[in-house]
């Protein structure tokens, strides 16, 4: 299943944008889409690192971003 979830999330961030064009969504644009992300730590992980090669940014308490991670239920 997280195979199979990243390989769709890498289709959706190729710079082709073929994948979303197929749909009909526009290309994915920090000026206006945001995510709330929500999974396993490895999965998390590579979610955040495909967003900020796009040049998305995750969201803190000190800064506005344009994702942000579920942490209900990160293991600390």
């Amino acid at each position: 299943m997280l195979t199979a979830l990243l390989s769709f999330a890498t289709a959706i961030f190729q710079q082709s944008g073929k994948l979303l064009a197929d749909i009909g969504m526009p290309a994915l644009n920090p000026a206006h889409d945001r995510f709330m992300l929500c999974g396993n730590d490895a999965m998390l992980q590579q979610l955040m690192a495909m967003l900020d090669q796009y040049g998305f940014s995750k969201a803190n308490s000190r800064s506005m971003g344009h994702y942000v991670i579920e942490q209900a239920f990160i293991e600390k």
